[in-house]
């Protein structure tokens, strides 16, 4: 099972990566909204 997890780990951090990318560009689009 543990080389599995490490398998995984990749996967999970471009996730991870994929997420908070999206979260970001979402906060950053709401705040040009508000500002104008």
């Amino acid at each position: 099972t543990f080389k599995k997890l490490l398998d995984d780990f990749p996967l999970i951090r471009v996730k991870y990566m994929l997420n908070y990318l999206f979260i970001m560009f979402n906060f950053s689009n709401f705040k040009v909204k508000t500002n104008n």
